[in-house]
């Protein structure tokens, strides 16, 4: 363990850091060329994550445009969290967190980090940011996440009070970040992360174990992707690439980067960033991993094409949500099914309200289709 202290205007902060490798040194023209075609150099870095883990298709090729996107961030406007996600222990976070810290510039890996220290370190060293266990770090750590998603753009900031006068200062956390936990993020955090979701090996699976303390070939792959970015820095800058019609809002910012990497490489890197952006966010859309209420709103639109009706009683429309099985609405609070005031509640948000509505002779509170067209468009995918 080495004991590195930062100093600020006020007091000495030390903090226990546990390192992978020397910082990435600036390039420079003693370093060989060979094998410096992107194409190539992209390849490594995907086969290096290939040989030491398990992962889900589409994972080491989105894992090696990030870790290069890590030695250029300042070309870019945004830089995506990495997300290494598993349901249960022993999935492999850990090495995956050693791995890309091995390939990646500058890796702080803190195994105890308080929030003065996360943004201090990120502006006065320029560190790539890895966190393991990021689900109990978070418990109870509001500074810490708004730290994470501040970073997410370039020139985010976080304002604190320093030094004797207690003068306002403002400290810049633009930078990578890795992190690795069980389940998912809070949804703030989760929606600037790309995610790769882990699982556990099965035997012979691994073809073979990373060991941290023996690292000279992931060493000299880290040294040539800083190169590389370095001699087209400018090039990543400007390019703007062509994304996928799924791609955007946050989604679009966190793999914009990644595609111009991919273009500019060439190759076939191109179609190999489209078919890892399909791969990995296909879970990512799907409706385990949206909000309450979009799920709503998708239950809603199932319940009305069933019915047949252009109008539902709000009391018929509740016994039909919580008639869907495998679905939250039978047990939505203290395992009492949902209420027509808390189906007005989450429908509150896109504008919708229940109004009188006549039924044949009688009139009852509830809701036409027309009051969804719009919010079905707007925020379901067609299906």
């Amino acid at each position: 363990m080495k004991l590195i202290e930062f100093n600020s205007a006020s007091s000495l902060l030390p903090v226990l850091v546990r390192p992978i490798g020397p910082p990435c040194p600036p390039p420079t023209d003693e370093l060989s060329l060979e094998g410096l075609r992107g194409p190539d150099l992209l390849n490594q870095v995907a086969n290096k994550y290939r040989q030491y883990m398990v992962l889900p298709p589409g994972a080491p090729d989105a894992l090696a445009l990030l870790v290069a996107q890590f030695h250029c961030r300042d070309a870019f406007l945004h830089s995506a969290r990495l997300s290494f996600q598993a349901a249960e222990k022993r999935c492999g976070k850990t090495t995956a967190i050693d791995v890309t810290a091995s390939l990646s510039p500058n890796p702080f890996l803190a195994e105890d980090l308080s929030s003065a220290v996360l943004f201090r370190a990120t502006e006065l060293i320029g560190v790539t940011i890895f966190l393991d266990e990021i689900d109990a770090r978070l418990i109870g750590n509001e500074d810490i996440r708004g730290i994470l998603n501040a970073g997410h753009r370039y020139g985010g900031r976080v304002w604190r009070c320093d030094g004797p006068g207690r003068s306002l200062r403002g400290y810049n956390v633009f930078a990578p970040v890795v992190v690795a936990g069980i389940g998912k993020l809070p949804d703030t955090l989760q929606d600037r992360s790309v995610v790769v979701r882990l699982t556990r090996a099965k035997s012979g699976e691994i073809k073979c174990p990373f060991d941290p303390r023996f690292t000279v070939a992931e060493s000299e792959l880290r040294d040539k992707l800083a190169r590389w970015t370095w001699e087209n820095h400018t090039v990543l800058k400007l390019c703007k690439p062509i994304l996928p019609p799924d791609a955007t809002n946050r989604l679009a910012d966190n793999w914009r980067p990644l595609f111009a990497i991919a273009e500019v490489a060439g190759g076939d890197w191109p179609r190999r960033a489209a078919e890892a952006f399909q791969l990995l966010n296909q879970n990512e859309l799907s409706e385990d991993d949206e909000s309450t209420r979009i799920k709503l709103l998708r239950d809603i639109r199932t319940i009305f094409n069933a019915s047949f009706t252009p109008k539902l009683p709000s009391a018929v429309l509740v016994d039909e949500l919580v008639k869907l099985e495998g679905h939250p609405w039978a047990e939505y609070v203290g395992r009492r099914g949902i209420s027509t005031h808390q189906v007005a509640h989450l429908l509150r948000g896109f504008g919708i309200i229940p109004h009188t509505i006549r039924f044949g002779s009688t009139t009852a509170k509830g809701y036409d289709i027309t009051d969804f067209v719009d919010v079905f468009e707007r925020f379901l995918r067609q299906s």
